[in-house]
């Protein structure tokens, strides 16, 4: 396998919700031990439902609605659900504490996410203890032939802009990504390798990831949780487009 051919990030805001094309494949996602398959972009979008994944970046279990509809029940403590598919409306993602009420949230946003495209939610709890709710485009398009897509998304709250470095090389994979941030996807060259995440421009080790394989034709998310007291820790998401 061809070394990893380091591409900089830089860490934009969060995307809302955008325009991209739904995706004529199901999608393949893994992590955490668990492996989910979803509809097609494009059948998602004749039946006038979008795909969701929630992410659970606070340090309990969670609930989240849209609306009425209680679409993610009880996803663990930093983790991340499957793609679940909800109606093309608009309605208020609420935060809830599992199996509590939904007239009490403990965070809200209104959005109207468009028929046929992927999203994730991601639930973050500062070191205040306050909860919000933001949502990013996943741009689910498949990588050119022989890359792989990756990005990353900054939800350990209380620490630090970050950079990450493949272990053995000298330039920064990610550069100066903050907490309740993520960046775009990019495409690189398929690798296995080991990340050093630092403090952004010091050489101050945060975490280390072991064994980060990105293989050719897929599609990564490298979330990093804790903050409140606890250590950093991450999280590898794989999403793979695979023919109908």
């Amino acid at each position: 396998m061809s070394p990893l051919k380091v591409v900089a990030l830089t860490a934009p805001l969060l995307l809302m919700l955008g325009c991209n094309k739904p995706t004529p494949e199901v999608t393949k996602s893994s992590g955490g031990g668990t492996t989910a398959t979803t509809p097609a972009g494009t059948d998602a979008k004749a039946a006038n439902q979008a795909l969701v994944r929630f992410i659970n970046a606070t340090p309990d279990s969670k609930d989240l609605s849209f609306g009425d509809l209680r679409a993610f029940p009880g996803v663990p403590a930093r983790s991340a659900s499957a793609y679940q598919l909800i109606p093309s409306e608009r309605h208020d993602f609420k935060l809830l504490t599992t199996g509590g009420a939904s007239v009490d949230p403990l965070a809200t946003n209104s959005e109207s996410p468009s028929a046929g495209m992927h999203y994730s939610v991601l639930a973050l709890a500062d070191n205040g203890g306050k909860y919000s709710l933001k949502v990013l485009n996943d741009d689910a398009s498949r990588p050119a032939p022989g890359k792989a897509k990756v990005r990353v998304i900054h939800a350990a709250a209380g620490v630090e802009k970050v950079d990450a470095y493949p272990v053995t090389g000298k330039d920064p994979l990610i550069s100066g990504i903050s907490f309740n941030s993520a960046t775009n996807y990019k495409e690189v060259d398929p690798a296995t390798m080991e990340l050093d995440i630092r403090v952004e421009g010091s050489k101050k080790n945060l975490m280390n990831i072991k064994e980060v394989r990105l293989d050719a034709d897929k599609l990564y998310t490298i979330i990093l949780f804790g903050g409140n007291g606890q250590p950093p820790t991450a999280k590898v998401i794989e999403d793979q487009l695979l023919p109908k």
